[in-house]
């Protein structure tokens, strides 16, 4: 009689334990499926543009002052002056 008990009390585990591991196992392939691969960050870049242009930013950009590059003159070159220690080395090294 003490047999009947022990393999009822082991069919009652196994049951269970094969309902716990198929829960686990459903739950982790859903997670699996509904796991996102793309960043949000690359969700976000990959959305289509407005197509429509904004005049607005437009009238705006030809309000602001630019400089105007006439304005500035362009600066001279001054040449060093050659030291007449230097003219005679390179006068030397020429012949």
């Amino acid at each position: 009689m003490k047999k009947q008990s022990i393999s009822k009390d082991f069919l009652i585990l196994s049951i269970l334990s094969t309902i716990v591991v198929a829960v686990w196992i459903a739950i982790d392939v859903f997670l699996a499926l509904n796991k996102s691969e793309i960043p949000s960050v690359l969700k976000k870049q990959t959305e289509p543009l407005n197509p429509k242009i904004e005049t607005s930013v437009l009238d705006e950009l030809e309000k602001q002052n630019y400089h105007d590059w006439s304005e500035y003159q362009t600066p001279t070159i001054i040449q060093a002056e050659e030291t007449p220690q230097a003219t005679e080395e390179a006068e030397s090294k020429n012949l």
